[in-house]
């Protein structure tokens, strides 16, 4: 049976709105999104909390963000004054990511990267940020970005294929919810197709791209 992700969208924000459950969650993303607001800052949810506010998952732990490229002292800055703890910036020797930081704020976990890449195996790729690439959800009367799904198939994917193996489970869900919805940006797929990924990414790609 087809899933309901209109629904189950519906029924994420509902729940993240008013469950005593999301509480800490709610207060976090607010603080977030007023941090760089304030701070003129782009940025954008992916991975968990991406796809909980799309309907492809009824949950997520922790906020994963990519902000536009910018000067780590500035960004040093803007998060000291908004009270966020910075307690690594261990990146792993596969990724060619400019900025990768474990932090915490109020006791939650945000991971913060910018310049997002990875060169390893059949893999040389790095996320070249772009505002044309994201959408806004309404959470309350906050206007949250979102990476278009298509980047969130290839972050997934990417890490499936030569670091994380059970990243393999959330990159299917993705590939059926965009295999049961329009492309909304199908510019990030016909761009994979011309950058070094493998060719089974490249192959899955295709047939996205075809329906």
């Amino acid at each position: 049976m087809k899933k309901n992700y209109k629904y189950q969208v519906k029924a994420n924000k509902v729940a993240f709105c008013g469950d005593a459950e999301y509480s800490k969650r709610r207060e976090v993303l607010k603080k977030v999104h007023d941090m760089f607001r304030n701070s003129n800052i782009k940025w954008g949810l992916a991975w968990s909390a991406n796809l909980f506010f799309c309907g492809i998952i009824d949950n997520f732990h922790d906020l994963d963000i990519i902000v536009e490229p910018i000067s780590i002292p500035r960004l040093e800055k803007v998060l000291q004054n908004a009270g966020v703890e910075i307690y690594s910036k261990q990146n792993d020797e596969c990724f060619t990511t400019s900025i990768f930081w474990k932090c915490m704020l109020d006791g939650f976990q945000i991971d913060l990267m910018s310049d997002f890449g990875m060169k390893i195996n059949q893999i040389n790729w790095r996320y070249r940020f772009s505002e044309k690439e994201i959408s806004y959800v309404n959470v309350q009367e906050l206007a949250i970005p979102i990476f278009a799904t298509e980047i969130q198939y290839l972050l997934y994917a990417i890490l499936e294929d030569s670091w994380q193996p059970q990243r393999r489970h959330k990159r299917i869900l993705v590939e059926e919810f965009l295999l049961n919805t329009d492309l909304n940006c199908k510019v990030v797929f016909e761009r994979a197709l011309l950058e070094e990924l493998p060719e089974w990414i490249k192959n899955h790609i295709k047939v996205m791209l075809e329906l």
